[in-house]
C-alpha cells in the first residue's frame, strides 16, 4: 500500500489511516500516537524506488504507473502480443498529470447475470434491474487509458487555463476533501463533477471518455473476473475515497489502478437499460404503453412536477449516461442535470444523495497508426460464453427479459436471433409449465415468469424469499402485470444461415462445449465506442442487491458467478520509473507475483460450466 508521506517527525510506521467526514474520505493523517490495528495494513512503510528522495511531491507520484515485473515472454496479464507474434510489456506514455496504459484488442466477456432473476419487486414496481444481462463477447480496438482517476490538481489546472469549468458540489452535498490543505486535496479524485464536464475535462486534453465497452476490458482483461483484482473479495481495500492511484491492492488484469475502489466513474456511453440484450434481437419488444414505459413516465414527472403535479406540469429530458464501480459487469446510470424534486434513490433502487460526491472519472484516447510501434492484441482468448445451453429436447437462451408483460414477453421470444458461427437461432418462444419443469436444471428462478400457458415461479404463496431448490408451480397474473421472460427453442430446430455472417477471430469455430452448451461469438459490429446517440429508455428497476450498489461498499462474501480463473493479482507493487511516450512500461522488482501462464497464445480454458444461465 502506497501512503502518502505527510508526517513530520513520526516513524514511517506509527502514521496512521484515519476516516474523515461523512461520506468516508481515506486521509493518511498526522499522528504519532501508536496504531490501533484497525488499519494495520496500512501502517506499513514503503519502500520508494532507488533515487527517489523520501519528500518528492505527492502531486507528481500520482502521474507514476506500478507495473510489476512481467516476463514478457510467458505472454500472460499486462503483455502485448506483437504482429510476429512475440509479447512485450504494455506500452505507456506521459501525459501532463498522469501516465497512460496502452490496452491491446481483444475480445473479452462483457456484463454480469444477477445473482438470481426474483421478478416479484419488479412487478410491484416495473424496472430494470439486470441491466447488465447476459454477459456477451465483445470486441475492442486497442485504446490508451488513463492509470488512475483524474485528480482534483489535474482539473484545477484545466480550469486555471480556462478549458474547464469550476466544479461546484449541489446544494446540499458536501465535497469530501472542502476542509483539507490543498496539497492534500489535489491528489484526490475530482468529485462532484458532471458528465459534460469531464467530457469536456478530457477533451481539452485531446482526448475522450472512455466507452463503456473499453472502461470493462481495461478492468477485467479477458479472464471474467468479478472485481478488478480478481474475483474474491479483498477485505484489505477500505471504503471511501482516497489519493488516486494509491491503492495499489486494486490493480487490474492490464494493471489499471483503482477501478474497483475509490471514485465512481462516468463513461462515454447514454444509459440503455436493455443495450446488452440488444444483439440478440431482430427489433424492439416493449410496448410504449407497457409497464416499464408507464412507470418510468410516471417517475420523471414526479420528480419535476412533484407528488401533486399541476395538469400543464410536464417532465423535462434528463438524459442519464453509465456510470461504473465495484463489480465489473454492472452497471448504473446518473442524471447530468438536478431535477427539482429527485428523491433519494431513482426508479431502479439506485441512491441518488451519496453519488455525486463520489462521482468522478478517466480519459482515454485512440491508438494512431505508428510503424514503429505496431499495434498489440491481447496474447489470451477469452473464455467461451455459453448463451444457449440445452436441456433434453430444448435450447434455452441465457438472457432474460424482465418486467414485461405478457404481451412483450412474447414479442421479445419472436425478436431473439442468436448469432452462431455464420448462422442464426430462431424460432424462440415461451415455454409451458411442464417444460419450466423439465428443463429446471437451467431455467433459474425464482421468478415468477410468464409461459405459454400463464406464469410460474419458485415463490411460495406469501413470501418474497428466494430459494432456487423449490419447485416451479403455476400462478395467475394479469395479462399486463410487469413479470419475466426468458425463451426456449426446440433443440433440433434448424439455424438460419445469415450469408453476411462470419468466424470472429480468437473464437472457436466448432460450437458446442463438452457440457453441450452452444457458444455465442462476438458480432462484428458490436457496439464497443460510446453510444451517446443511444440515450432510449426503457425503464429501471427497483432496489438492487447490495454488491451492485452505486456507491462504493465493499462487496458482500459471495462466489463469482462465472467461476473465473484465480486471482492472479493481488500484489502490492511499488511505482515505477516514468517511461517515455510508446515504450515499454518499466518494471519494478516489488513483491509482485509474475504472470504464470507458460503457454504463449494459447486458448484460455473455458470456465466449468455454470448449472445455471
Amino acid at each position: 500500500m502506497v501512503r502518502m508521506r505527510l508526517t513530520a517527525g513520526c516513524p514511517p510506521k506509527r502514521a496512521r489511516a484515519w476516516r474523515v467526514g461523512a461520506p468516508s474520505v481515506l486521509l493518511l493523517a498526522l499522528a504519532c500516537e501508536g496504531p490501533s490495528g484497525t488499519y494495520a495494513y496500512l501502517d506499513a512503510p514503503e519502500e520508494l524506488p532507488a533515487g527517489t528522495p523520501a519528500g518528492e511531491d505527492v502531486l507528481e507520484r500520482s502521474k507514476t504507473a506500478a507495473l510489476p515485473k512481467v516476463d514478457p515472454s510467458k505472454c500472460g496479464e499486462r503483455t502485448g502480443r506483437l504482429p510476429d507474434g512475440t509479447c512485450i510489456r504494455l506500452r505507456v506514455r506521459e501525459t501532463p498529470h498522469v501516465q497512460q496504459v496502452q490496452i491491446p484488442s481483444g475480445t473479452f466477456v462483457m456484463g454480469k447475470i444477477p445473482e438470481d432473476y426474483n421478478a416479484l419487486p419488479g412487478s410491484e414496481q416495473p424496472a430494470i434491474r439486470w441491466s447488465g444481462q447476459p454477459p456477451r463477447p465483445v470486441p475492442v480496438a486497442s485504446f490508451w487509458i488513463d492509470l488512475h482517476e483524474v485528480t482534483r490538481g489535474a482539473y484545477a489546472a484545466c480550469v486555471e487555463k480556462g478549458a474547464c469549468t469550476p466544479i461546484s458540489c449541489p446544494e446540499g452535498v458536501v465535497d469530501p476533501v472542502a476542509d483539507q490543505a490543498p496539497e492534500v486535496a489535489a491528489v484526490f479524485p475530482q468529485t462532484c463533477v458532471t458528465h459534460a464536464q469531464a467530457k469536456t475535462y478530457c477533451e481539452a486534453q485531446g482526448h475522450r471518455l472512455p466507452s463503456e465497452a473499453e472502461w470493462e476490458f481495461a478492468a477485467r482483461g479477458v479472464d471474467v473476473r468479478r472485481f478488478a483484482w480478481g474475483s474474491e473479495v479483498e477485505d484489505r481495500i477500505p471504503e471511501g475515497l482516497y489519493p488516486a492511484g494509491r491503492m495499489r491492492l486494486d490493480q487490474s488484469y492490464f494493471n489499471i489502478l483503482g477501478m474497483s475502489s475509490n471514485a465512481l466513474e462516468w463513461v462515454a456511453d447514454s444509459y440503455a437499460p436493455e443495450s446488452a440484450l440488444r444483439p440478440f434481437l431482430r427489433a424492439d419488444f416493449r410496448d410504449p404503453k407497457g409497464p416499464v414505459a408507464q412507470a418510468r413516465a410516471d417517475f420523471e414527472r414526479r420528480i419535476y412536477c412533484g407528488d401533486q403535479p399541476a395538469a400543464d406540469c410536464r417532465a423535462k429530458s434528463s438524459p442519464r449516461h453509465v456510470i461504473k464501480s465495484v463489480v465489473i459487469g454492472a452497471r448504473r446510470a446518473f442524471r447530468d442535470d438536478w431535477p427539482p424534486h429527485l428523491p433519494e434513490r431513482e426508479l431502479e433502487g439506485w441512491p441518488t444523495d451519496r453519488v455525486i460526491d463520489q462521482l468522478g472519472f478517466r480519459c482515454a484516447a485512440d491508438v494512431e497508426p505508428d510503424p514503429e510501434n505496431p499495434l498489440l492484441t491481447v496474447p489470451k482468448s477469452a473464455p467461451m460464453v455459453p448463451l444457449v445451453r440445452t436441456s433434453g429436447a430444448l435450447e434455452v437462451f441465457g438472457g432474460v427479459a424482465e418486467a414485461v408483460s405478457r404481451k412483450e414477453a412474447e414479442a421479445f421470444c419472436q425478436a431473439l436471433s442468436v448469432p452462431l458461427a455464420g448462422s442464426v437461432l430462431g424460432d424462440w418462444r415461451l415455454p409451458d409449465e411442464a417444460e419450466v419443469t423439465a428443463i429446471a436444471d437451467v431455467f433459474r428462478g425464482p421468478g415468477p415468469f410468464w409461459t405459454r400457458d400463464g406464469a410460474v415461479t419458485q415463490h411460495v404463496d406469501g413470501e418474497s424469499s428466494v430459494d432456487d431448490e423449490a419447485p416451479w408451480r403455476a400462478v395467475s397474473y394479469p395479462a399486463n402485470t410487469a413479470l419475466a421472460a426468458r425463451c426456449v427453442r426446440p433443440a433440433n430446430a434448424p439455424a438460419e444461415p445469415v450469408e453476411s455472417a462470419e468466424p470472429v477471430e480468437g473464437t472457436a469455430t466448432e460450437q458446442t462445449s463438452e457440457a453441450g452448451e452452444k457458444v455465442v461469438p462476438a458480432r462484428k459490429d458490436a457496439d464497443t465506442k460510446s453510444s451517446a446517440e443511444d440515450s432510449g429508455e426503457d425503464g429501471a428497476e427497483p432496489a438492487q442487491s447490495k454488491s451492485e450498489s452505486a456507491t462504493p461498499k465493499r462487496p458482500p462474501k459471495k462466489p463469482p458467478v462465472w467461476n473465473p480463473p484465480a486471482d492472479e493479482a493481488k500484489a502490492t507493487p511499488e511505482p515505477t520509473p516514468q517511461p517515455g511516450e510508446g515504450s515499454e512500461a518499466s518494471q519494478q522488482d516489488a513483491d509482485a507475483k509474475p504472470a504464470t501462464d507458460n503457454n504463449a497464445g494459447a486458448p484460455a480454458e473455458p470456465p466449468p460450466p455454470d448449472p445455471e444461465l
